[in-house]
Parts: structure tokens; sequence; C-alpha cells
């Protein structure tokens, strides 16, 4: 089996496959409700949502034979732990 090389989502259109990613791995699965691509696009993008400005979130990809295989988000909100007093992050998949 090859390995598996996971990259730090750095440009556009990193952000775009990043986005695109389930939309392929569920297609033809009825039950899948997309999310809309400029709601996800604006919350990953420094700048153009208010959780940027407390928090962080930094999106990598996981690819295998340059096929992209998986994806994950690892975020660190502030916010939640200065409220929990906690030193939590989050992981999305």
């Amino acid at each position: 089996m090859s390995s598996v090389k996971v990259v730090h989502v750095n440009s556009k259109r990193e952000l775009q496959s990043f986005i695109d990613f389930p939309h392929e791995l569920f297609r033809g699965d009825k039950n899948y409700v997309p999310e809309l691509f400029v709601a996800q696009r604006d919350l990953l993008t420094p700048g153009k949502h208010p959780f940027h400005e407390h928090s962080q979130v930094q999106a990598f990809l996981a690819y295998r034979n340059e096929k992209i295989v998986g994806r994950i988000a690892a975020i660190s909100n502030s916010n939640h732990n200065i409220f929990n007093k906690a030193n939590d992050g989050f992981l999305v998949f």
C-alpha cells in the first residue's frame, strides 16, 4: 500500500479541493446534503468570517498517489477555551 501525504491547505486551489472533497466522496449517496460552497470558503478564509477574529483554523488534505483521500481541519477556538477555562482543540473531518 502506498503512503499518505498530508499537506497544509494554503492556496485557493487547495481550499477549493478541500471544500469539494465530500461532494466526490459522497457522490451517489441520496442522503448527502452538501454545505454551501461560499459558506465553507468564507468560514475557512481568515478575514472573511468573524470566527477568525478570536480563533484559528488550519485545513489539511491527505493524498495517496496524487489523489485526495481525506481532509481534516484543526481548530483552536479561543472564546471556547476562555469561557470553559480550558485548552481544548477540535478536529473536523
